[in-house]
């Protein structure tokens, strides 16, 4: 990292589509072909008793299947909704020394040394910190600028990216530890 000067804002507003998208790894809707290959198959297992227990994990997936736009849109959507920030149009900011983002009625900033996790994953960058809502930029404006290194770099500097082994060993020890003011 070569500590160059650079200011970098980025504005967006997000819909609950592409909210859904960030996170969102299962996909949204499967061909109902796939759907009735699926359910024909299991059926065809129960024809034969050693390939029931085939056909059980078959229509578990089927139905698990089916259900999960409606666990996602419950999650995510309730989370979209009740955020007041996600749904307006904000301005995301990151120089060498801090990030910012500014809204109607709201603005924070924060020094890169308070941000907790990063993760780099198709189109955006997020960045977290404790207590403040998440910091997001688009990838291909941040190369357009000639900036996606430098941010790239300053966030591996000062955070864990999500994913990683530092990130599982730290969620790990969280949830082995007991802290020091637990009763014994």
């Amino acid at each position: 990292m070569n500590n160059k000067r650079f200011k970098f804002e980025n504005t967006h507003r997000f819909t609950e589509e592409e909210y859904f998208d960030l996170f969102y790894v299962i996909p949204k809707k499967r061909h109902p072909i796939f759907r009735i290959a699926v359910g024909a198959l299991a059926i065809l297992c129960f024809f034969s008793p050693y390939t029931i227990a085939v056909g059980l994990a078959l229509f578990g997936f089927l139905t698990l299947d089916l259900f999960t736009n409606k666990i996602r849109n419950t999650s995510f959507g309730h989370t979209y909704r009740e955020s007041k920030i996600l749904k307006e149009q904000v301005t995301y900011g990151v120089s060498e020394s801090a990030l910012w983002m500014h809204g109607t009625g709201f603005e924070a900033r924060i020094a890169w040394s308070m941000i907790r996790h990063w993760e780099l994953a198709d189109r955006w960058l997020y960045v977290t910190c404790a207590n403040m809502p998440t910091f997001y930029f688009e990838v291909e404006k941040l190369r357009e600028s000639g900036v996606l290194d430098e941010v790239v770099a300053l966030c591996d500097k000062f955070a864990i990216p999500y994913k990683s082994r530092a990130m599982k060993e730290l969620s790990n020890q969280a949830v082995h530890t007991t802290p020091a003011s637990a009763p014994r």
